[in-house]
C-alpha cells in the first residue's frame, strides 16, 4: 500500500475482537493498490449489434424457474448475488433485485460475473437500463485500470462488451458494472470454454448510508467501500443505501433479514448513525445498534464484524453528542466482542492523554484532549494562553471546519467536503477513509 501521511507513523487502533477463527485466505494478501499487468482492450459494440467473435459459443446462466441460479451455476459465478435475488426480467436478462428499502435510490444487486477463461477474446452481453453503462474489469483479482470504463448507451438496447487480451492463458476475469445493467451471458472463442473459479475470494460488505454508498456523482468502485475492498483484495458487495439509519423508514434492522442474510459476507462493516444524529439520543442509537449487531450475528454467524463509531462529518467542531455516541458505541463493541473503529479518535488515545491545561506551556508534538478530540501541538504555546487552532491540530481522521470554496485553513476538511451539501465527501474523502478502513480491517484480521 502506498505511503499515506494520514496512516503512516501512527499508533495502530486496537481491535475489540480478534476472537473469531478466520480463514487464512482472508489475510493472505498484503494491502495493495496494484493494477493488473495483464490488461485487455475494452470496447463496447453498437446497440443491437451481433457478437464479433466468429463462430463464438454462448454461455448463459442456468435458470431456476423465475430466477437465475446465481449461487450454483457450474460455469459462471455472480459475485455477491444471493440465490433467488437474480431476477429474470422481461428481456430474459439477469437483473438484480432492489436492496430492501432501496427502490428510491435505485440500489440493486449488481450482476457481476466471474469466470476462468483461457482465450484472447471474450464478449459479455448486457442490456442497458439507462443512457450510460460503466464497468470495472478485474484480472486475477486486480483491476486493469484505476477508473471504470464508461460508455454512452441507449436505454433498453443490447450491447456486447468486448475484452481482447494480448495473449492466451488461463485467467480469472470479473466484470463489475458500476450501476444498473442486465447481464445476458458470454460469447467465447469456438475452441474455448468458460469455467467457474474454484477458489472463492473473500467478500466485504459495508452496511451503511450514503457516506459509504456514495453521493454527488461518486459511486461503486470510487466509494470508500470500493477503495477499501480493493486495498484488501476482497470482493466488494456494498450494502449501503442513501437515507439509511439506525431508525426511520430505511432502518438497518429491516434490511438485516434480507440483505445481510442473503450475502453473508466474510467481513461486514456497520456504520449508520449519520442520519440519526438529529432527533435521537446517543443512548438510543447505541442501544439499537447493539440489537442490530446481535441480529446480524444470528443471520450471518461467520461474518467478522466491524463497528464504526460516531460520524464526524462536521470535522472537529465541538460536538458533545458525537463524543458521547462514540464512547457508547465503543462500549457496545467491547460487550459484543466485535472490532471497533473510531474516525473521531482513530488511535484510541482519548481516554489516556491528559486534558488541555491553559496554564501549561506546550511544545510541538505535545498531545492533549479537549472538546472530545485529541489534539497535537503544531506551534509551541506559552503558559496561560487559551486553546487556539493556530497552536493545535486534531488527530480526527477528518479535521478542521472548512470545506471546498470556504476554507478555514485549520484541517483537511478544506479539501474533503464539497459545497454541494456540506456533508458528503468528495473523492479525496473516499480515498482517505477507504485507505484508513482497509488498514484497520487488515490489522484486525492479521492479529486474529
Amino acid at each position: 500500500m502506498p505511503d499515506n501521511p494520514n496512516i503512516a507513523d501512527r499508533p495502530q487502533a486496537s481491535s475489540a475482537s480478534n476472537a473469531r477463527a478466520l480463514n487464512p485466505s482472508l489475510i493472505a494478501r498484503t494491502l495493495t493498490a496494484a493494477i493488473s499487468q495483464d490488461i485487455p482492450t475494452v470496447t463496447l459494440g453498437t446497440a443491437g449489434a451481433a457478437p464479433t467473435i466468429s463462430g463464438g459459443i454462448p454461455y448463459h446462466l442456468r435458470r431456476l424457474g423465475a430466477v437465475y441460479d446465481t449461487s450454483g451455476d457450474p460455469q459462471i459465478e455472480i459475485v455477491g448475488c444471493p440465490q433467488g435475488e437474480g431476477l429474470v426480467d422481461a428481456t430474459d436478462t439477469l437483473r438484480g433485485d432492489f436492496l430492501t428499502n432501496g427502490a428510491s435510490q435505485a440500489r440493486r444487486w449488481t450482476p457481476s460475473p466471474r469466470i476462468m477463461y483461457g482465450g484472447t477474446q471474450l464478449e459479455a452481453g448486457y442490456r442497458a437500463l439507462g443512457t450510460t453503462m460503466s464497468f470495472m474489469v478485474y484480472v486475477d483479482g486486480l483491476p486493469v485500470a484505476n477508473a471504470p470504463f464508461d460508455f454512452s448507451t441507449t436505454a433498453a438496447a443490447r450491447y456486447w462488451l468486448n475484452l481482447t487480451f494480448p495473449t492466451a492463458r488461463p485467467r480469472e476475469i470479473r466484470i463489475e458494472p458500476q450501476g444498473d445493467a442486465g447481464f445476458r451471458g458470454f460469447i467465447v472463442e469456438p475452441t474455448r470454454n468458460v469455467q467457474r473459479v474454484k477458489t472463492r475470494r473473500p467478500t466485504i460488505s459495508f452496511f451503511g448510508d450514503s457516506l459509504l454508498g456514495g453521493a454527488n456523482g461518486i459511486t461503486g468502485f470510487n466509494t470508500a467501500a470500493g477503495i477499501a475492498a480493493r486495498y484488501l483484495g476482497f470482493d466488494n458487495v456494498n450494502l449501503s443505501i442513501g437515507g439509511s439509519g439506525v431508525f426511520g423508514t430505511a432502518a438497518m434492522q429491516t434490511r438485516i433479514p434480507t440483505d445481510v442474510a442473503g450475502v453473508q459476507p466474510d467481513v461486514l462493516v456497520y456504520w449508520a448513525n449519520q442520519n440519526d444524529r438529529a432527533g435521537n439520543t446517543p443512548a438510543a442509537i447505541a442501544t439499537q445498534t447493539e440489537i442490530d449487531l446481535l441480529n446480524i450475528e444470528r443471520v450471518s454467524p461467520l461474518s467478522e464484524l466491524f463497528l464504526i463509531g460516531s460520524s464526524n462529518q462536521s470535522g472537529d467542531a465541538t460536538d458533545p453528542n458525537g463524543e458521547t455516541l462514540d464512547a457508547l458505541l465503543r462500549d457496545v463493541a467491547r460487550r459484543m466482542n466485535v472490532n471497533f473503529i473510531s474516525v473521531r479518535d482513530p488511535y484510541d488515545q482519548l481516554a489516556t492523554v491528559p486534558p488541555f491545561n491553559q496554564a501549561e506551556a506546550n511544545i510541538v508534538g505535545d498531545v492533549r484532549s479537549i472538546n472530545g478530540f485529541v489534539w497535537r501541538c503544531i506551534v509551541a504555546k506559552a503558559a496561560n494562553v487559551a486553546f487556539s487552532r493556530t497552536n493545535w491540530r486534531s488527530t480526527a481522521l477528518m479535521n478542521g471546519t472548512g470545506r471546498v470554496g470556504t476554507p478555514t485553513g485549520d484541517g483537511n476538511r478544506d479539501i474533503l467536503i464539497g459545497a454541494t451539501d456540506n456533508i458528503h465527501g468528495l473523492q479525496e474523502w473516499h480515498n482517505l477513509f477507504g485507505a484508513f478502513f482497509a488498514q484497520r480491517i487488515y490489522d484486525a484480521l492479521k492479529a486474529s
